[in-house]
């Protein structure tokens, strides 16, 4: 009794030492499965070390052994068809010699179907993995970057655009959103971020695909591009104003908030400005250029006046006029853009209203100054023909002129002038006379202020302020 005891037990130790080689023999085959090639070799060689049988798994069957599947020659072999992509089974013998059994049999079929599905299944890897390469290659021919997320977070594609325009922290900015529901409340989700100086603009869209599996898809576009399409612009601009004459004004602006923050508000606000979308285009993460054809710069100043961002203190900007005079430089774009990054000031400072003042004693532009230097700027002009020039270009605002150094003639032509103006130009006289006697030697129109010297302070404010806060 004992004897047969231990006989069992040597032969249970030896079959689970037998289980345990053919688990470990297909184990390392199935961890090449994703290769399709490796993967059969692997399994091939893991059928021929069988401790049971001997046996071989032919991947490239010849005819003759296709025209014996499925045969049994009594003790001597067994082969056995699978598919096309598994080859067949061939079965030589035991290893023990003894005869084929109904278990034998059994054991072979089973053997059979789990080769098979092992090998239909890296199969299905393998075209996955073709399927799999050949959308990459699609996705990286895009002028667009591409990333899409699963509803973990993970990434299930990215392009190689994606990866230049893109770090890890961008990465996970987005991956983050995933966790947000209001970010794609209305079904899609936009927003700007900075790499390397570069603004870069993406969007985002969640979509649902069969099964209810879910993926969030991001488009990155790199406005860095546009750069050269200003610079194109603003060339053609300045040739156009060479060539025919007229006006153009650059505006330069620069916000130190979040990266875009200032393009995008531009963006909404190009109707108010009188601007196309192409007329305002980023330089970087953090300033933008408004191009204002046949605008002078008083115009263009009172209409960046009334964007609300103007207000905010960390909104830099610079105004510039091109004129013929400019024509000698090589690039006109990357004169102005630099002239106009070097001379950024802040936006409340720089779209001041700009008044020119014509008067024989200086002392009068700096009481002007004193008085309300915080609501306007005042420069002086030495002469009517200058005033006049000054005019003609629209670049001011307002004009502070003392009856007693220009003639009525010239007056008249002044205020038909200032009439005249797409933007109009205020018109302040200033005398020693008193206004009673101007109007009634119809010296001055009525329609225009005129200020008795001395003048008060708070009326001069007081009429600014009125004349122009509006804007």
């Amino acid at each position: 009794m004992e004897s047969i005891t231990t006989a069992d037990s040597n032969t249970g130790t030896a079959e689970k030492a037998y289980l345990a080689d053919r688990f470990r023999r297909f184990g390392a085959a199935i961890s090449k499965i994703s290769d399709f090639d490796a993967f059969r070799g692997a399994l091939a060689q893991a059928v021929e070390q069988d401790g049971f049988f001997r046996s071989r798994l032919l991947t490239k069957p010849t005819q003759e052994s296709l025209e014996a599947a499925d045969q049994v020659f009594g003790m001597d072999e067994v082969v056995l068809p699978l598919d096309a992509a598994s080859g067949i089974l061939k079965i030589e013998s035991r290893h023990d010699a003894k005869p084929f059994g109904a278990e034998d049999l059994q054991l072979m079929g089973a053997l059979a179907e789990f080769v098979t599905s092992l090998c239909a299944e890296s199969q299905k890897l393998k075209r996955d993995g073709q399927t799999s390469r050949i959308l990459q290659y699609l996705v990286n021919q895009l002028p667009l970057g591409v990333v899409c997320f699963d509803a973990e977070g993970g990434v299930i594609v990215k392009s190689k655009l994606a990866e230049r325009l893109m770090g890890e922290a961008e990465l996970e900015q987005l991956s983050s959103l995933l966790a947000n529901p209001e970010a794609f409340a209305r079904g899609k989700t936009k927003l700007h971020f900075e790499v390397e100086g570069r603004l870069v603009y993406c969007e985002g869209r969640q979509l649902q695909i069969d099964d209810g599996l879910s993926v969030a898809a991001f488009v990155l576009y790199d406005f860095s591009k546009l750069k050269k399409q200003l610079a194109m612009d603003l060339d053609r601009e300045a040739f156009r104003v060479e060539s025919r004459g007229g006006k153009l004004t650059v505006a330069v602006l620069e916000m130190r908030a979040g990266a875009g923050t200032l393009y995008h508000r531009l963006r909404e606000s190009a109707k108010q400005l009188g601007l196309t979308f192409n007329q305002i285009q980023p330089l970087d993460a953090h300033n933008c250029v408004c191009l204002f054809p046949d605008f002078s710069p008083a115009t263009a100043r009172a209409r960046l006046r009334g964007l609300p961002e103007i207000r905010e203190a960390d909104l830099k900007l610079s105004l510039l006029s091109y004129s013929a005079s400019d024509a000698s430089a090589a690039s006109p774009a990357a004169m102005m853009i630099e002239k106009g990054r070097s001379s950024l000031q802040p936006a409340a400072l720089a779209l001041l209203p700009q008044a020119l003042v014509l008067d024989s004693y200086a002392a009068v532009t700096d009481s002007l100054e004193m008085a309300a230097g915080d609501l306007m700027r005042f420069q002086k002009v030495d002469t009517v023909d200058a005033l006049f020039d000054k005019l003609e270009g629209r670049e001011c605002d307002a004009l502070f002129v003392s009856l007693e150094c220009i003639p009525s003639e010239k007056l008249q032509k002044l205020c038909a002038c200032v009439l005249e103006n797409e933007s109009p130009v205020k018109l302040y006289c200033t005398s020693y006379r008193q206004v009673s006697m101007l109007r009634s030697g119809v010296i001055i129109d009525e329609t225009v202020k005129v200020f008795q010297k001395p003048f008060s302070i708070s009326e001069v404010r007081e009429r600014i302020e009125k004349d122009f806060r509006a804007h």
